[in-house]
């Protein structure tokens, strides 16, 4: 609870595993590893969590999941 109410103070995001992993899956990403969170990344009140997985050609990627409550999940790969 206090995490929560932490995170959404400092308006700096948090990690949101779970939205996270299954944004990957449902894009046909495999081998998915969470790295927990990417300060800044994403923007003020999102949430952003790092990865690393297999993307759908089987390709390894890294990247963040940048999550927010009204645009939904968006991922952005590291270049």
């Amino acid at each position: 609870m206090i995490a929560v109410l932490g995170c959404g103070l400092l308006l700096a995001g948090c990690s949101n595993e779970d939205r996270a992993r299954r944004k990957l899956n449902d894009t046909g990403h495999t081998e998915v590893r969470i790295l927990g969170m990417a300060w800044f990344r994403c923007g003020l009140g999102k949430d952003a969590t790092r990865f690393q997985a297999r993307d759908e050609r089987g390709t390894a990627v890294a990247g963040v999941v940048c999550s927010d409550w009204l645009k939904g999940d968006v991922i952005e790969t590291d270049r």
